[in-house]
């Protein structure tokens, strides 16, 4: 974890821009911090842009350093869609770009953020819209892979000195 330091410095404008961005163009009220974004590519990529998932199918596989799925790809695309007013179009290999996979990946989490809010019927936090990012917030914390998920979470925040609510 000691290359991450250099990673996380090397990609920390992109991070701090991406999130700036996406915060003042949304007006978010709960603001996304950049350190949160830096939780989610730890998580899944490892800091590696040039991730991929290890899908057997190139159209179900996730890649680059938020590991955006197709069809995550096409939501953000789609100019008839909910996300219609601010679109992001990435192709399968764009998403190794480092900046076109933060911006989608981050733009990604601030709508997992309103579907967590939708599931829980609260304010859901970006911690818990990491969770749904992941497909697991309304699973049980003790189901299927939900416990080493959260565990591997934690962890990571640790690593990254990031306080989890």
């Amino acid at each position: 974890r000691k290359f991450w330091k250099t990673k996380v410095l090397q990609l920390t404008p992109l991070i701090a821009g991406w999130t700036a961005y996406w915060n003042d163009l949304l007006g978010l009220e709960h603001r996304l911090e950049p350190s949160i974004v830096q939780l989610l590519i730890a998580s899944e990529s490892s800091f590696n842009p040039k991730a991929a998932s290890h899908h057997k199918s190139l159209s179900q596989q996730a890649r680059g350093l938020i590991q955006l799925m197709p069809e995550s790809r096409r939501i953000l695309s789609d100019p008839r869609g909910e996300l219609k007013d601010h679109l992001i179009s990435a192709t399968r290999d764009d998403l190794w770009d480092p900046s076109i996979s933060i911006a989608a990946g981050t733009r990604w989490l601030v709508r997992k953020r309103i579907t967590a809010t939708k599931k829980l019927k609260r304010e859901a936090s970006w911690f818990e819209a990491i969770l749904d990012y992941k497909g697991i917030l309304m699973q049980k914390p003790s189901a299927g892979k939900n416990p080493v998920i959260r565990n591997k979470l934690k962890e990571l925040g640790d690593d990254l000195q990031i306080k989890l609510q």
